[in-house]
């Protein structure tokens, strides 16, 4: 499994609803939108089946790793895991 985590992702929402659509011509947003803040995401792509399981999390800490790390386990019970990680300090916790 390749884990990682993507920070300060954008949660952006559209001011107006999609435009309405006509034969032939793709679909139609507006240019303007309204900023919700952000949000991160801790992700797990299976590289042999290409299944991602992610959770969003508040706080990108060791904590939050380990707590992402059981629910792999708890997802993929009865397989051997094999976890590639980058060398980000959350990921050398002794936990």
């Amino acid at each position: 499994m390749s884990v990682d985590e993507k920070t300060q992702i954008q949660a952006l929402d559209r001011t107006q609803p999609i435009l309405p659509l006509r034969a032939g011509t793709p679909k139609r947003m507006t240019a303007t939108y309204k900023r919700n803040g952000t949000v991160a995401l801790m992700a797990a792509l299976a590289v042999h089946t290409g299944m991602i399981t992610a959770t969003p999390v508040k706080a990108n800490n060791a904590t939050t790793f380990l707590t992402f790390l059981k629910k792999l386990d708890r997802t993929f019970r009865n397989n051997h895991l094999h976890i590639i990680t980058d060398n980000l300090a959350v990921h050398k916790s002794r936990r």
